[in-house]
């Protein structure tokens, strides 16, 4: 009988830790609220235009401090040149060209072509 006892509270003991720490995850999640783990980050395409901005403007920075002279490339004016459009949602832009690699094929050398060597004479 003392081994049934001791097996019993055994499994009432584990009964109740595992109620106390299913309890403890609660229902109501603050995280629902804040996105998809990619905005957090910041990997959306505007997350990723405004963070290549500022490096662009900080080469320019450093480059101005040792002599050099840099032309930072604008990633909002890229997308207004390739697709007319400056600032396209992630939504946006599938919904127009989908992942892009066959509507967009081709369409941007001129245009990267002619922001490259704008400021310089050949």
């Amino acid at each position: 009988m003392t081994g049934k006892r001791a097996w019993l509270r055994a499994l009432g003991a584990a009964a109740i830790v595992l109620a106390f720490f299913t309890g403890c995850g609660g229902g109501n999640s603050s995280n629902d609220s804040k996105g998809d783990i990619e905005d957090q980050l910041g990997f959306s395409r505007t997350g990723i235009q405004e963070r290549q901005s500022r490096v662009e403007n900080e080469i320019r920075n450093c480059m101005k401090a040792q002599g050099f002279d840099y032309i930072p490339v604008d990633p909002f004016a890229q997308q207004a040149a390739l697709t007319g459009k400056a600032r396209l949602s992630d939504d946006e832009f599938i919904k127009q060209f989908g992942y892009g690699i066959s509507t967009l094929f081709g369409r941007g050398n001129a245009v990267f072509r002619t922001a490259a060597t704008a400021g310089y004479s050949f």
